[in-house]
């Protein structure tokens, strides 16, 4: 009996690929790495900074499919809306993840800066989720 292929969705967020005043290079590479993986690329959809938006896409492709990778959205400023909407749409809340804020201000501290408050929110997770090293930068 042959293994089924895992079937993968893509999420792009932000205005500025909405809008087409970026292109989206990053669903692309994302797309390819899935099947290259052996999954299946159940769809993709570009979504604007828009939280009610990002919660109705996200929701519904985590309907039918059973991997949903977002990209963009993750920075520290107001309009970065992914974590809060993974969040709603698990029903949980948002939580701060130790390693995550430790990883955050190391970058800084290597930059001889101080993260700002609003920096900070780069640490919250939605609870029970799981912090990615990144070791590019800090969203």
């Amino acid at each position: 009996m042959s293994e089924q292929p895992f079937t993968c969705a893509i999420v792009a967020i932000g205005d500025e690929l909405l809008h087409g005043e970026s292109l989206d290079t990053n669903t692309q590479w994302l797309a390819q790495r899935v099947t290259e993986l052996g999954g299946v690329v159940g769809g993709h959809a570009t979504v604007g900074d828009d939280i009610d938006d990002l919660v109705r896409v996200v929701g519904s492709f985590a309907r039918v499919c059973d991997v949903v990778v977002t990209t963009g959205g993750l920075g520290p400023t107001q309009d970065d809306l992914t974590r809060e909407a993974l969040a709603r749409v698990l029903g949980v809340e948002l939580a701060e993840d130790p390693g995550a804020w430790e990883a955050v201000s190391a970058w800084f501290a290597g930059r001889g800066r101080a993260p700002s408050k609003t920096q900070r929110m780069q640490a919250l997770v939605p609870l029970g989720g799981r912090w990615f090293e990144n070791t590019r930068g800090t969203a």
